[in-house]
């Protein structure tokens, strides 16, 4: 019997995975314009946010922000899931700080 839970070894820190990150914002920025919530011309002010981008158990863990038109909008990326979150700032960076600390503190 382990008395204590071994961090998985598919835990990765894909921060830095340049590819990864553009096509998550690809997708992000395709589901605004088809809401409507952008378009292509305001497409130049838009920044994106990583809040932090893991491979868990080979699955993608994302938090992202997206500032676009003096609006935020939050989304996460969970088991090949796009979702659009209902948060504030606050509880972006609660989160962020939650999960570097649970999957990379001892890295």
């Amino acid at each position: 019997m382990k008395l204590f839970r071994k961090k998985q070894e598919s835990n990765k820190n894909q921060i830095e995975n340049k590819e990864l990150k553009e096509k998550i914002a690809d997708t992000v920025l395709t589901l605004l314009i088809n809401e409507g919530e952008i378009n292509q011309d305001s497409m130049l002010g838009i920044t994106i946010e990583f809040g932090y981008l893991l491979l868990l158990n080979n699955e993608i863990e994302a938090l992202l922000k997206v500032a676009a038109n003096n609006n935020v909008y939050y989304f996460a990326v969970q088991k090949r899931k796009m979702l659009f979150l209902t948060i504030d700032e606050r509880q972006f960076q609660e989160t962020v700080q939650y999960m570097i600390n649970y999957h990379l503190g001892d890295e």
